[in-house]
């Protein structure tokens, strides 16, 4: 929805800038480029409507004055301006300029190189047809000027946008991680699990779900307190984070339950990843008791949907509870563990 009405408000403010320009063209007496700004104009309003009924893409709106801006309108402006000792050259440096803001990865290398060999040739074309030494001098001065300027430009903005972008992906990341496990949060594993559910109805890539919990939480927080609690959870996630693969996903799913997400998997490989993280569970110094877990998994191809799993998880998860919480927690020799997560 941000992103909508910032595109919007792109298009209304470049609707403005191409009123101003079409006028100030037909004062000037050049109808050509005037016509080329009204055109851009109606790409503008026309893409509003429907930017608003979702029937165009973000891009696919700010892509189409874009478009008419430096492949129209630049040459038409650049043969109708005296060339490189014209107006036309510093437009093309604002033009450029929005092409790095607006546009990321491939489609902006696509539409710079595009619009790079089409200034190149428009001003090779102008030295090479053009006879006077003196504008031909101050026209090299201009040209190698430009391009200092365009290569400092795009170096400088894009290198603010690569690390305004990892900022905002830090920002991100914090948002979607548990700060008491470093984990992903609730909202974090969900949009993991969205994305793995688009992977399996597109191409169906079958992956589990493991629900896991501590056993006997409630009487670990009542006996020996909320903080001990809370480094018992810290300790279980960094054992599952050890124990996990680099393509799976871990997260606390709410109180002591975990969310594991595992990706191309059968019912073997889960074995192994839970006989894993018990085993790491039990090389845990530190506690007067034991840390264990009940799990419970599905595989996405068991079930209709991705709830199905989810719930059939956790319902194993409580069939294979094998300690009964009223039982006393077996004490070790071990001294209480005293260091905060």
């Amino acid at each position: 929805m941000i992103q909508l009405s910032l595109t919007i408000r792109m298009s209304i403010a470049c609707s403005i800038a191409c009123v101003i320009g079409a006028a100030f063209m037909a004062v000037a007496g050049h109808i050509g480029l005037a016509g080329i700004f009204l055109l851009t104009l109606f790409a503008c309003i026309g893409a509003i409507p429907l930017l608003i009924r979702q029937r165009i893409s973000n891009e696919i709106a700010s892509l189409i004055p874009i478009l008419i801006l430096c492949f129209l309108y630049t040459p038409v402006s650049w043969f109708t301006l005296d060339g490189l000792l014209g107006c036309t050259p510093y437009l093309t440096l604002l033009f450029s300029l929005v092409i790095v803001l607006t546009y990321y990865r491939k489609l902006q290398s696509w539409l710079l190189i595009a619009y790079g060999l089409l200034v190149a040739g428009l001003s090779l074309h102008w030295l090479l047809t053009n006879r006077n030494t003196a504008e031909m001098t101050r026209a090299l001065y201009i040209f190698f000027t430009y391009l200092i300027t365009l290569a400092l430009m795009l170096v400088l903005v894009e290198s603010l946008k690569r690390k305004q972008l990892e900022i905002n992906q830090r920002m991100i990341d914090l948002s979607q991680r548990d700060p008491l496990t470093q984990l992903l949060n609730r909202r974090g594993i969900q949009q993991a699990l969205d994305i793995h559910e688009q992977r399996y109805a597109a191409a169906g890539q079958d992956y589990a779900l493991v629900m896991l919990d501590v056993d006997r939480f409630k009487r670990i927080n009542d006996d020996y307190g909320h903080n001990l609690g809370d480094a018992v959870l810290h300790s279980l996630a960094e054992c599952i984070h050890q124990c996990i693969r680099s393509t799976d996903y871990a997260g606390r799913f709410g109180g002591d339950e975990f969310l594991l997400i595992l990706t191309h998997v059968d019912q073997s490989t889960v074995d192994h990843v839970r006989s894993r993280i018990h085993a790491a569970l039990r090389d845990v110094q530190g506690y007067a008791f034991p840390i264990t877990t009940s799990v419970g998994f599905a595989l996405r191809s068991e079930c209709d949907s991705s709830d199905a799993a989810l719930e059939l998880a956790d319902g194993r998860m409580y069939e294979n509870k094998n300690r009964d919480e009223v039982m006393p927690l077996q004490v070790s020799s071990a001294q209480t563990h005293t260091v905060q997560p």
